[in-house]
């Protein structure tokens, strides 16, 4: 290994992709930060090396177009090296099919959705389970420890929450649990959609709603059906794993359930110095999502180091693709747990919880607690 002087330092950038303005300016923050505290602390050791090591934002606003043009404009910049995030599936899709022909390593901390690593893409990891996951165990829990028997389901009608609400739907089915209606709902901006679907529900008379789709759009359905008097059983995908979720629904959020790759950020024991390093840096404790882009920049930042170290310069573009897969950060190094990607870039175990909404503090409870493991 070779380290550079200061006086012929080259510059790394590693870029992070989330939506930095618009509805989910909450979500994207948190996974900003938590990805510029991770680069910022290694930005030290990375200088004895002789590198200054940069991070270079992109807001994609959580559109699909938005996100590809600013990809495109970040590519021309040859100090860019990878991407971490974006955070919405529907984004990722087309932000990493948009790169196919000139790739570089992209590593999502959030994005779920299934296609992302069932198209070939050497060059896209993520550190958060599938959707087929998550709609396993919701099933499994609807199924085994609620006992219901009647489930309605409705989608945002986005990449994420289409899959999800699909998925779930087989993975019911296989248990036994009725779907008495599947529906699309946009149900914060289009009030048609929604005031059809809450008729749907109320004539489908079931045991319990499942949402998939954004928490803004979740908690609008919510807030609408009990406003209709419905007390049915409420239930969501990980995209309601947020505080941003409460918020919005506020005292109607009392005994939501949703189930979820993330997590409190207490249930992880490695946890302790993250806090209080991000409480630090940003004097207000860290969410889920920043844990999970930190522990994403991480990743990066390993491969970046490996690939520097065994050749005694930065590593291109397409030397860094195949040293994202290599790395493998143990318990102790990475806070949600050891890190380790498979052939076609899914993590290789990963928690999944079952998260319950307290109906007198709305404070969040883990109800239920399992594991995914990938294939390798």
């Amino acid at each position: 290994m070779i380290a550079l002087s200061m006086s012929h330092a080259v510059t790394a950038k590693i870029a992070v992709m989330a939506p930095l303005s618009g509805s989910q300016i909450a979500i994207g923050t948190d996974v900003q930060q938590g990805a510029e505290l991770a680069l910022t602390q290694r930005q030290a050791d990375f200088a004895k090396l002789g590198i200054e090591l940069q991070l270079a934002t992109l807001d994609d606003g959580g559109e699909a177009v938005r996100g590809v043009d600013q990809m495109a404009a970040a590519l021309r910049d040859p100090a860019i090296l990878g991407l971490v995030g974006p955070v919405n599936s529907g984004v990722t899709l087309k932000v990493a099919e948009s790169v196919r022909a000139t790739p570089l390593a992209i590593i999502s901390p959030t994005s779920a959705t299934d296609e992302l690593t069932q198209q070939g893409w050497n060059y896209f990891s993520r550190i958060i389970a599938p959707n087929s996951a998550q709609s396993n165990v919701a099933a499994q829990y609807i199924a085994s420890t609620l006992h219901v028997k009647r489930v309605y389901i409705v989608s945002d009608n986005q990449t994420f929450g289409n899959g999800l609400a699909k998925q779930l739907q087989v993975n019911l089915e296989v248990r036994k649990v009725e779907v008495v209606g599947f529906n699309g709902a946009a149900a914060a901006t289009d009030p048609a959609a929604l005031k059809f679907t809450l008729a749907q529900i109320v004539a489908a008379k079931p045991e319990l709603v499942f949402y998939a789709g954004t928490h803004e759009d979740g908690a609008a359905l919510l807030k609408s059906l009990r406003a209709a008097g419905l007390k049915t059983l409420f239930m969501g995908g990980q995209s309601l794993d947020t505080p941003a979720f409460i918020r919005l629904a506020q005292d109607d959020a009392a005994g939501v359930m949703y189930v979820s790759g993330y997590g409190p950020v207490a249930s992880f024991s490695n946890r302790f110095r993250f806090v209080e390093q991000f409480q630090t840096a940003y004097k207000h404790p860290p969410q889920i999502r920043s844990v999970f882009a930190y522990d994403a920049m991480n990743v990066m930042l390993d491969a970046v180091e490996n690939a520097f170290k065994a050749s005694g310069r930065l590593p291109t573009r397409a030397e860094l693709i195949p040293a994202v897969r290599k790395v493998n950060l143990t318990a102790f190094q990475a806070v949600t747990g050891p890190i380790s990607l498979s052939a076609n870039g899914e993590r290789l175990s990963t928690p999944m919880f079952v998260i319950g909404v307290d109906s007198k503090t709305l404070l969040q409870n883990v109800l239920y607690v399992s594991r995914y493991h990938s294939p390798r």
